[in-house]
């Protein structure tokens, strides 16, 4: 049984965006776009309901990357026929994960935000997001940071300048590093609107 109602805050006036656990997802007070997304979604599922039609490609399981449907109510116009981004519409995702020193993990926040970040940044290395892991797998301290680039090539030119530079290897490398167990590095492509929502102010 389906129990939405149970969720619902109990604030006269209040909407579902306003309970605690949608704060959990969407943060509080709701993005200012979040009333036009939940009206688009919600009319998509009326639709599909009522005559099978959704409003976006019928899910094809021979392509290998089939595009998200919150891209896809989130950026109306911005896909081709067939579904897909529109071309030029791709970023470059890295996702590093860190397993951290024990009773490191502030420390390592603290020299990361202070000062690795900035001078990332000073390099032309977008940092999208970064923190500590929501989860602590098997009680292992761990954090992450999430950079985007404009293709494979950028990111290599780039992070190869950084890291064999003296501003870093002479600044804040070794605070960096000796606090670091192992850590590991994923890299996938996304439309820009996905990169763009995965912002975070540091």
């Amino acid at each position: 049984m389906y129990r939405r109602a149970a969720y619902r805050s109990a604030s006269p006036g209040a909407t579902d965006a306003d309970n605690r656990y949608a704060a959990r997802l969407i943060g509080s007070p709701p993005p200012p776009d979040f009333a036009e997304l939940s009206a688009r979604v919600r009319a998509s599922w009326t639709s599909f309901a009522a005559a099978g039609d959704p409003g976006w490609p019928r899910f094809d399981p021979a392509d290998p990357h089939p595009t998200p449907l919150g891209v896809i109510c989130a950026a109306p116009g911005r896909f081709s026929s067939a579904g897909r981004p529109t071309l030029g519409d791709v970023a470059i995702i890295e996702v590093r994960t860190y397993r951290l020193v024990p009773g490191t993990r502030d420390d390592f926040l603290r020299v990361m935000r202070e000062v690795a970040l900035p001078l990332l940044g000073e390099h032309g290395i977008s940092v999208v997001r970064f923190g500590p892991s929501l989860v602590d797998e098997e009680g292992h301290e761990e954090a992450f940071l999430v950079r985007r680039f404009a293709s494979v090539e950028e990111r290599a030119a780039l992070e190869d300048a950084f890291y064999g530079g003296d501003a870093w290897h002479k600044g804040p490398r070794e605070d960096v590093v000796s606090r670091i167990e192992t850590y590991h590095t994923i890299v996938i492509d996304v439309p820009d609107q996905v990169a763009d929502l995965l912002y975070q102010p540091l």
